[in-house]
């Protein structure tokens, strides 16, 4: 199936779905997956004094905090992203635990408008849905994809990690040619990379 509207009734009825899911298993299990991750960060392999940018979480998203944290204290500089405008792509705000977060205008916690913005190496993304394809469903906001392509645009070589429960896993997510591919992802029950030439050994 290739028409658009198709498409889209596809991602509506899954993210519905989807989200329901993922929020009875947030509520009995969401603190303890994300201290979890913790665990799974030197899997990663990220490059020395990469930025790793983050989100800060809305609902039942899998917070990532803990995980930025952990980075932090082994010497990565991190940044969180944050919504300046609606239909606009997303800035990355510098960060480290313990400064102050602020609601930006989707509601988002985000850090302070004066913290300087960075262009991040590595990016933590969440997943409403995902596949084994690195086919990604968000929040229907389109917000990511506009905000990685103009990463990419600058000639970073952006890298992409969603980070979800297991559960959020499906067979299959309906995707268009301008959605994200993630280069990989992180759940309670570790690393699993998308792009061959993502793998570590």
């Amino acid at each position: 199936m290739n028409d658009a509207g198709d498409i889209g009734k596809l991602k509506g009825a899954l993210r519905a779905a989807a989200r329901e899911r993922r929020a009875m298993f947030f509520r009995a299990n969401g603190t303890a997956v994300a201290k979890k991750l913790c665990e799974f960060m030197p899997e990663l392999y990220l490059p020395h004094k990469a930025v790793v940018a983050g989100y800060g979480p809305r609902g039942s998203e899998l917070d990532p905090l803990p995980a930025l944290s952990y980075l932090a204290g082994r010497g990565y500089p991190l940044a969180l992203s944050a919504a300046v405008a609606k239909d606009q792509p997303l800035v990355f705000r510098s960060w480290k635990p313990g400064d102050p977060l602020v609601p930006d205008v989707i509601g988002s916690l985000a850090p302070l408008p004066a913290s300087p913005t960075v262009v991040p190496d590595v990016l933590f993304l969440p997943v409403i849905a995902y596949d084994r394809q690195g086919h990604r469903l968000g929040s229907g906001a389109n917000l990511y994809s506009p905000t990685i392509a103009g990463v990419r645009a600058q000639g970073k070589a952006l890298q992409v990690i969603g980070l979800s429960f297991a559960i959020q896993e499906e067979h299959s997510v309906p995707f268009e040619p301008s959605d994200v591919l993630l280069d990989g992802i992180v759940t309670e029950r570790g690393v699993v990379w998308f792009r061959e030439n993502e793998k570590k050994s």
